[in-house]
């Protein structure tokens, strides 16, 4: 369900502003909104919400715990919602989901640390 919300919101992005999301990804701002380019739903608020979006229940789509949850268009353009508060977002460009089992782990030799003392 996420993925199909995240797509409808791209619609509603388009709708308000053809190129509102193009001018972020070629510009060199890591957030959207920031201080260039404005909340195109409301200048004065820094994030977006559900109330501007018209979505309802926004836990079922804002929490992103994994990338299966993300479209394409965001996965494809790095561009990544972060939750910032209850039904509101705001958008980074880079990566901020990764699997924790492709993690190299660094293995230590416990055999070799000493217990510390208690005073």
């Amino acid at each position: 369900m996420p993925k199909q919300d995240w797509n409808q919101i791209k619609t509603i992005f388009k709708t308000k502003k053809e190129t509102y999301l193009k001018e972020f990804l070629n510009s060199k701002e890591v957030f959207l909104p920031n201080k260039k380019q404005k909340n195109i739903f409301d200048a004065t608020h820094n994030a977006f919400s559900a109330k501007h979006l018209k979505k309802p229940s926004p836990a079922n789509w804002i929490s992103i715990y994994k990338k299966n949850d993300l479209s394409e268009y965001l996965l494809e353009n790095l561009l990544m919602p972060v939750r910032c508060g209850q039904g509101e977002f705001f958008f980074y460009r880079g990566e901020i989901v990764f699997d924790l089992r492709e993690v190299e782990k660094l293995s230590k030799d416990l055999s070799l640390t000493k217990p510390h003392k208690l005073h």
